[in-house]
């Protein structure tokens, strides 16, 4: 898992605020809050619990990042929302 030392930089929204020239594509606010679930390290089941969603929703929106993002695993997830500005690293 992704250790706790990164932060969500910002709150943005399907509007087109996190999209950086050249994605096609934007987070929508419940994969934003999945990825900080991610970054901080939760697994999906903690991550259902906190969002009161299932697992199986927090599965598919899991997919939906690693698609959006182009990567295949959480930590890949983490590094490109920190390269793309979506997420700052820090303390």
């Amino acid at each position: 898992m992704v250790p706790a030392v990164f932060r969500i930089l910002k709150q943005r929204t399907d509007t087109g605020a996190n999209q950086k020239p050249g994605e096609k594509e934007t987070l929508s606010e419940r994969e934003l809050e999945v990825l900080k679930g991610i970054v901080e390290g939760l697994k999906d089941r903690d991550i259902a619990q906190a969002l009161h969603i299932s697992e199986h929703t927090v599965r598919s929106h899991v997919k939906s990042l690693y698609r959006k993002l182009g990567v295949s695993s959480r930590s890949q997830a983490v590094a490109r929302a920190v390269r793309a500005g979506i997420i700052e690293s820090g303390s």
